[in-house]
């Protein structure tokens, strides 16, 4: 394993990266647990770990974000105008 990262970091990231975090923190977590870990493992755990903080708190504060929008949306009849901003944000983001 000299050189390149353990098969179970590599199998998170590729989770991580899918969109499926639970999962793939769950991996880093029993990795963590259950190998003694070199240094550079350690740090490669631990930044993988923080990537997936990172992706759960965007997703949370989005859907914070997005609840408020539309709550305000809905108070001022503004929901065609949100509906059509989501859409036109969701095209962009795609490419």
């Amino acid at each position: 394993m000299s050189g390149s990262r353990p098969e179970q970091l590599v199998r998170a990231e590729e989770l991580m990266n899918n969109g499926n975090v639970e999962k793939a923190l769950e991996i880093v977590l029993n990795f963590e647990k259950t190998y003694e870990l070199t240094p550079k493992d350690r740090l490669s755990a631990l930044l993988l770990k923080g990537s997936i903080f990172g992706i759960v708190l965007e997703l949370i504060y989005t859907n914070e974000l997005v609840s408020k929008i539309f709550n305000l949306s809905i108070n001022y009849n503004y929901i065609l105008e949100i509906l059509i901003f989501f859409r036109t944000y969701e095209k962009k983001s795609r490419r």
